[in-house]
């Protein structure tokens, strides 16, 4: 027979010292700000997100520019479509 456990959904008060260690941690019970607070946090990693994938793109976009000046400075003919190959 499996141990029953007793699942709590809870929030963390973590309390930490002037030299930056962690002296007690509380779990106490969730309250109206911390879903508040989470529906920002929320909102905050989908822009997060979005801006991380334009950087990317951007990224992407600069390196495939540069490998195609490079073959046109090695003379290589680019094919304009993917049938074209």
């Amino acid at each position: 027979m499996e141990p029953k456990v007793n699942v709590v959904e809870g929030a963390l008060d973590i309390h930490i010292n002037r030299e930056g260690y962690i002296y007690k941690i509380v779990n106490r019970k969730i309250t109206a700000s911390d879903r508040e607070g989470a529906k920002v946090m929320e909102v905050m990693k989908a822009e997060q997100e979005e801006a991380r994938k334009k950087a990317e793109e951007k990224e992407l976009r600069r390196e495939a520019e540069a490998l195609l000046e490079e073959e046109k400075r090695r003379g290589t003919k680019i094919p304009r479509n993917i049938s074209d190959i």
